[in-house]
């Protein structure tokens, strides 16, 4: 039966546009070097507005230098993502914003945020394909069953999270059954990661591809 990649997030991120604005009360702090050596590449200084925009992919960190006695206002405009903060002296008790966020600094402060995905919607279906042109032959299959692993060599099932009645569900990914309608198997929410997908039985009339290559 076939064992193989099927998603991993951390090789195909996106970049995520964020934004920090500098403010002094409800002023504007414009002209301040948050990151890096005025005048020099790569420098962010807020602009008129007090406001610096940078991006950041998945796991990428961004430190801001906060004069004392700002507010620091940090935006982002993706909900699936979120950015955790931390600080040198505690300049807040929150420790992770979505989507955005408000804190006043006691003293010259470096933030250090780091973009995290939350999880990524993925839609799983079965399709027939020819074993000796390799085209596709039925756009959906029915009554083929897959468990999905976090390992390759299957030993720790993984857990995804589904709408049930209104409600985020969350499940063990093992012995899904296509269906008969449209071939899909799951369609929910997957944590970051790389997943291994277990054909473990194919549907009737069709056998399975023995092939150990990742994808």
């Amino acid at each position: 039966m076939t064992v193989r990649k099927i998603f991993d997030p951390e090789e195909d991120s996106v970049s995520v546009p964020f934004a920090a604005t500098v403010l002094n009360g409800a002023t504007a702090i414009p002209g301040y070097t948050v990151y890096g050596t005025a005048g020099v590449e790569g420098a962010l200084t807020t602009d008129t507005t007090g406001t610096v925009t940078f991006y950041l992919e998945h796991a990428g960190t961004q430190s801001l230098t906060v004069p004392y006695g700002a507010r620091l206002v940090i935006s982002e405009d993706i909900k699936d993502y979120t950015a955790e903060i931390s600080t040198v002296n505690g300049a807040s008790d929150l420790d992770n914003i979505e989507n955005s966020f408000t804190m006043n600094v006691a003293g010259e402060e470096t933030v250090t945020f780091t973009n995290r995905v939350n999880g990524v919607n993925v839609i799983l279906k079965k399709i027939g394909v020819s074993s000796e042109t390799q085209e596709v032959v039925s756009d959906h299959l029915g009554g083929a069953e897959f468990t999905i692993y976090i390992d390759s060599d299957r030993t720790t099932v993984a857990t995804g999270k589904i709408d049930l009645d209104g409600t985020t569900t969350s499940i063990q990914l093992k012995n899904l059954i296509s269906s008969d309608d449209d071939g899909i198997f799951f369609a929910g929410t997957l944590d970051i990661g790389t997943y291994y997908l277990h054909e473990v039985k194919a549907p009737a009339g069709y056998i399975p591809v023995f092939d150990s290559s990742e994808g």
